[in-house]
């Protein structure tokens, strides 16, 4: 596990610990990690937490976090990409963050792979 990963799932169970039941509420054109120069979905809030973005970070174009990732070369393993992503996905399906979390937990937990 890395540090900047496990820095960033932290600030996930944060973000979803202090608003468990909230659904993200997605536009015509789907989510945002910064909207309105503040972090605005779950995974956002934990990498606007972990000083890793900010009002002029313009990478929403990206797409998916396993995408983000990338472009932006953070460091992160495996096992902690599959559990932002799993979050991610269930956020923008419209489940609230608490359960996203639980979800991502789950997966985690049953993947005799992981």
């Amino acid at each position: 596990m890395s540090e900047l990963g496990q820095k960033i799932i932290e600030g996930v169970r944060a973000a979803a610990a202090g608003r468990p039941d909230y659904i993200y509420p997605k536009d015509g054109s789907g989510c945002w990690y910064i909207r309105d120069y503040s972090p605005s979905c779950l995974v956002g809030h934990a990498l606007w937490a972990a000083g890793l973005i900010d009002e002029d970070w313009r990478g929403d174009d990206y797409g998916a976090i396993a995408d983000v990732v990338l472009h932006e070369k953070w460091p992160l393993d495996e096992d902690e990409v599959h559990w932002l992503s799993t979050v991610q996905k269930n956020q923008d399906i419209g489940r609230p963050w608490g359960d996203a979390v639980a979800i991502a937990d789950d997966k985690s937990d049953d993947d005799p792979e992981r």
